[in-house]
């Protein structure tokens, strides 16, 4: 059982995709449009992820909450994902949403690849995080055009 609490009052967004439940959750101190881009971007991913895997989204609800001095960008769990509310800072223009898309993407991506499907042990890890990072690609190639899928591929192996 997985248990996420947060202090102080809570900006939450409600929404519903492909008969899942979404809700995404920030404290007061947060952007509300930053929040419900973010929330469309879960909708509309969630959307492209069922369809291009085939299978869709494995449990009733995907929560997303963000959380202040979080030590990743985002950690998956079944149906709940924490990032840290400094995805949400505002880096230079568009640069905020495509932090928090990026990362949302990623960290949704885990449901089927680390949560549905799941590694034997530690050591095969990598697994689960190349699919996402892959998918992650695959969600910025769907917005952006292949170009843009292209280059985050690129980055991603210049990383490694």
């Amino acid at each position: 059982m997985m248990t996420a609490a947060t202090g102080g009052h809570i900006l939450l967004i409600e929404d519903e995709r492909d008969g899942v439940a979404l809700e995404i959750l920030g404290g007061e101190k947060e952007d509300p449009k930053v929040l419900e881009h973010g929330a469309a971007a879960v909708a509309d991913m969630l959307t492209f992820y069922n369809e291009l895997l085939g299978v869709p989204y494995p449990y009733p609800v995907y929560r997303q909450v963000f959380v202040q001095g979080f030590l990743y960008g985002g950690l998956e769990n079944a149906t709940l994902t924490t990032i840290t509310d400094e995805r949400l800072v505002e880096k230079g223009g568009e640069g905020r949403v495509q932090r928090l898309t990026g990362v949302v993407a990623h960290e949704l991506a885990h449901h089927w690849f680390g949560d549905l499907i799941t590694c034997y042990g530690w050591r095969e890890l990598w697994l689960n995080e190349g699919f996402a990072t892959f998918f992650e690609a695959e969600w910025v190639g769907h917005i952006e055009g292949p170009e843009a899928r292209a280059r985050e591929m690129r980055r991603r192996f210049e990383r490694a």
